[in-house]
């Protein structure tokens, strides 16, 4: 719970926030967007992975690969159980209390907002956004919490609801849903109270197993140190629904820099170089105007 002295300095670095985007920054955007300029640090459906290659999985014109995604998720009965969890418990009938259905469509929402105005792809923003909860149990946090305690005195293992969100995508229904999308959906409990985030090098369905046994085996070191493999990933699920939220991602610069312009907002700071070695660091701050319980 934060302090007088926490909440009053938020309170000041929310006010310093500017309340539009400046007119000379978006028609800055507006001309790289004429002109076609692609954010190189942006996921491509070409760069999907799956652990299965199969036909009926492959990109099209109307149906992208990370659409598909979002469409196997949708589709789950999992995400039809959204409706019956809440964000909090509560002893008394509230038709007003935030259900985790609405949590991952809002989630989803704010975080395509960012994806767009950086030019990132929001499909697979998308996806990670409805499914990161699906493994969520009911009674929020707590139950979550209560879970872990009784498997892990009966089997010495961890039970974390981002993982088990992963098996349902990934075991329990099988639906052979993008590595992309389940490390954005493994990776959102990683970043819990953090304000550094740095990309990890995964690439392969053999590291993500690891990944993944690594945080039932060993619990909260694992999961404190999860990093995803994309900007999507850190976009969709840093946090972004809370009132102020501030990012900084560092990653180094593997290709040629796009025009600084199609990733600067308001309230960021984004520096960029020609040379490989250096760092790209994004600050973004983030108010909502209604609080998301996460």
């Amino acid at each position: 719970m934060a302090t007088n002295q926490e909440t009053a300095v938020i309170k000041a670095r929310m006010d310093r926030i500017p309340a539009a985007l400046s007119p000379e920054l978006v028609e800055r955007i507006a001309a790289d967007r004429a002109s076609g300029v692609v954010n190189p640090y942006r996921c491509g459906d070409d760069q999907v992975i799956r652990r299965i290659d199969r036909a009926a999985d492959k990109g099209t014109l109307m149906r992208p690969a990370f659409m598909r995604d979002t469409e196997k998720i949708l589709h789950l009965p999992a995400y039809t159980r959204y409706a019956g969890k809440t964000q909090v418990f509560s002893f008394r009938s509230n038709d007003d209390l935030s259900r985790r259905g609405l949590h991952v469509q809002l989630v989803s929402r704010i975080a395509r907002d960012i994806g767009r105005a950086l030019g990132l792809n929001c499909d697979l923003i998308e996806a990670i956004g409805l499914g990161h909860d699906l493994g969520h149990t009911p009674f929020g946090h707590a139950g979550e919490r209560f879970l872990n305690d009784i498997y892990h005195e009966r089997t010495g293992r961890y039970f974390f609801h981002n993982v088990q969100s992963v098996r349902v995508l990934d075991a329990l229904y099988g639906r052979n849903v993008s590595l992309q999308t389940l490390d954005g959906v493994l990776c959102h409990n990683g970043e819990y109270e953090q304000r550094v985030f740095e990309l990890s090098d995964m690439a392969s369905f053999d590291q993500f197993d690891r990944t993944v046994e690594d945080c039932i085996a060993t619990g909260y070191g694992a999961i404190e140190h999860l990093r995803p493999m994309t900007l999507e990933a850190v976009w969709c699920v840093s946090r972004i629904s809370s009132p102020t939220s501030v990012v900084i991602v560092r990653t180094p610069l593997r290709r040629a820099c796009c025009r600084p312009t199609l990733l600067t907002m308001v309230g960021a700071g984004l520096t960029t170089a020609g040379s490989s070695r250096t760092l790209l660091s994004i600050s973004l701050s983030i108010a909502t105007a209604n609080r998301v319980s996460r």
